[in-house]
């Protein structure tokens, strides 16, 4: 797993927030106080790479969002990017969460076993019950890339429990009432790793063999809950190097996605 180094808030604004929540359970013991507090705070971070850095600035910056618009105008932007249009990371690293809130709900992550990504099966419980998420861009998370870890390695089972995932969330953002401005951006994840799942079939050809990795890509393309997705998802939303991919993957052009990912894990390395 990519190691870390510890959050490191800009301790001014933490011991604000802190005395007031301090404060306000001394004054008064009263329910409805205290849920005023169950917050959430969203920092930046700053990835490192062994040839650089990037340094992530929250896009809603500055702002507080409260009740109902936390899940309309926050958690669904962290199912997924599209073109021109801001969205969030879905990793709880950068957050710092009310532990009142998760030991009241009893708010737990899911096991990786189960989900390929806990953290967004975390975000969607603990969002629903927030009553407050206050929005950062200081940076106070270190995210050091390894080339080596769990993410990056090969998974035959990746796309498969990707899917899973999909499903799931499909059913939490139904209940939670924002499967529209939620739906396009699950499919531009969907999409977005079934690319990534043939990209890396084809990188490591060398170690399962031709055959077996044009026929994991060739079930890849024939999932029938990726074809409905890409049916579903609008093209204007992703790159046109990714709608390219995403034709030749709805019209099963086997062949065609191996030379492509050849080219992209050979060719155009940085």
């Amino acid at each position: 797993m990519p190691y870390t180094i510890m959050p490191m808030f800009d301790i001014l604004e933490l011991v604000i927030l802190f005395l007031s929540y301090y404060l306000t359970r001394k004054i008064s013991k009263k329910a409805h106080i205290l849920e005023f507090w169950l917050f959430i705070f969203i920092g930046g971070f700053q990835r490192v790479y062994h040839n650089g850095t990037f340094v992530y600035e929250n896009p809603l910056s500055g702002r507080v969002f409260e009740k109902e618009e936390i899940l309309i105008k926050v958690l669904s932007k962290m199912f997924g990017q599209l073109v021109n249009s801001s969205s969030l990371e879905m990793s709880v690293w950068k957050v710092l969460f009310s532990n009142e809130l998760i030991q009241k709900y009893n708010i737990r992550f899911p096991s990786e076993r189960e989900f390929i990504s806990e953290d967004i099966i975390f975000d969607t419980e603990y969002y629903a019950k927030a009553n407050r998420v206050v929005m950062s861009s200081d940076v106070g998370y270190y995210y050091c890339d390894n080339e080596d870890s769990l993410t990056t390695k090969y998974n035959p089972n990746r796309f498969d429990l990707q899917v899973k995932l999909y499903l799931e969330l499909i059913e939490r953002v139904k209940r939670l009432k924002i499967y529209e401005v939620s739906i396009d951006r699950l499919n531009a994840t969907l999409i977005a790793v079934a690319r990534y799942s043939i990209k890396l079939e084809q990188k490591f050809s060398f170690r399962n063999g031709l055959i077996q990795s044009k026929r994991n890509i060739k079930e890849i393309c024939q999932n029938s809950v990726l074809k409905n997705a890409l049916i579903s998802f609008k093209s204007k939303n992703v790159n046109f190097q990714s709608r390219v991919v995403n034709c030749l993957i709805k019209n099963n052009c086997i062949n065609f996605l191996f030379g492509i990912m050849f080219i992209k894990n050979n060719l155009l390395k940085k």
